[in-house]
């Protein structure tokens, strides 16, 4: 008898709430159409933007390896790339983040910019606006996000997953973070999109709405249909895409030597090396000398894979000056020099150095067996 007359009160409830929820459901949908959204199927709802000539147009195919070794020798064109990014119910992954607006942007043939974006209304329709999104996604051959590899990549299988859908294959993915890291983490620390929008780009967001903000935003408009703070979250969205996409050809052609931009050399070779490793000695031999000595470090490294020995002990006096620096000049002054007396100084600092790191870090077994390679360098100098 209690559960029949809880099952009628709840069916009593549902009545009562039909008429409010059919009349905050079409007050949803008159705001969107009004706002230049239109609704491709129940629940579901796209909008296009297009920028003019947001970047300097690269017409010759891109290389692909310079953002991952694992796209060694795969090439696309820049308007066969799309420009991806979600938001979402929260800022952290798992099953119980939901995405709710994807932007998908891409180069025209002439170097306009156009963005689409999906927009799912309410949580029953996310394997509608799931299947809407691979579709678009499926198309180029490439997908640039930043940050994507540990965000929004891993987040859209989850969801298909939850949803049982198959993604079949896709395309291959570039996180441009890692390359935004690799040039400007030395020079301007903080690599956020938002930090090169304005570094790289020169702009600067208007009352724009913080990525925290955005979950509540959408539980407000669920609740309540409140449309004057969703629409900032389109705008963020649409931005963030726009921004990836110049951002993308400013980072390539920085790459390829055709823009110059305050970067790290570096890291710059770090990626150049992947299309032309003459390219990448070409930057380090331009920067020994004007740094810590990271760059001679680098080309070294490039050396020994070519296996350039006189070339990389020559490099010796560039080294930093801690302990791998002070070995390698001292294996410079008597292999090179031919000066076993320079070759000794250097070896008696290198192991002022070690004794100094053991003291204070540990002795730890690579140190140990280091100071002990070290010694008999010293020992079999002085001629003992």
């Amino acid at each position: 008898m209690g559960t029949s007359l809880r099952a009628r009160l709840e069916r009593i409830r549902s009545m009562e709430k039909q008429p409010k929820a059919a009349a905050l459901q079409t007050d949803k949908q008159e705001k969107l159409s009004a706002a230049g959204w239109q609704q491709t199927a129940d629940g579901l709802w796209e909008r296009q933007d297009k920028s003019h000539s947001l970047a300097a147009f690269e017409t010759s195919a891109i290389k692909l390896a310079a953002f991952s070794k694992n796209l060694a020798g795969r090439e696309a064109l820049l308007n066969n790339l799309c420009f991806f990014d979600f938001e979402t119910s929260g800022l952290s992954g798992g099953s119980g983040n939901i995405a709710f607006l994807a932007a998908v942007g891409s180069f025209t043939n002439n170097g306009d910019f156009v963005v689409r974006q999906l927009f799912m209304e309410d949580y029953p329709y996310e394997a509608a606006f799931l299947n809407s999104l691979l579709s678009l996604l499926k198309k180029p051959a490439a997908i640039v996000t930043y940050n994507g590899a540990s965000f929004d990549m891993p987040l859209l299988n989850v969801r298909l997953a939850m949803n049982q859908i198959s993604p079949g294959k896709l395309p291959a993915h570039i996180d441009l973070l890692h390359a935004a890291r690799r040039l400007f983490r030395k020079t301007l620390g903080d690599c956020s999109l938002k930090s090169l929008e304005t570094e790289l780009l020169g702009l600067f967001r208007h009352n724009d709405i913080p990525g925290s903000e955005v979950p509540a935003v959408w539980f407000d408009f669920l609740k309540t249909g409140n449309m004057a703070k969703m629409e900032n979250v389109f705008r963020h969205n649409a931005l963030d895409v726009m921004s990836l996409g110049r951002l993308f050809v400013i980072i390539y052609n920085a790459i390829l030597g055709k823009v110059i931009c305050t970067c790290d050399e570096v890291g710059l070779a770090s990626l150049q090396n992947s299309l032309d490793p003459q390219m990448a000695e070409n930057t380090l031999k331009d920067k020994l000398g004007k740094d810590d000595g990271r760059a001679a470090m680098a080309l070294a490294k490039l050396y020994s894979k070519n296996n350039r020995k006189t070339e990389r002990l020559a490099l010796a006096p560039y080294y930093p000056e801690n302990f791998h620096g002070f070995y390698a000049r001292s294996i410079y002054a008597e292999k090179l020099l031919l000066d076993s007396k320079a070759s000794l100084l250097y070896a008696e600092r290198a192991l002022g150095v070690l004794k100094a790191d053991a003291e204070r870090f540990g002795n730890t077994k690579t140190r140990s067996i280091m100071l002990d390679r070290v010694r008999r360098k010293i020992i079999r100098l002085k001629g003992y």
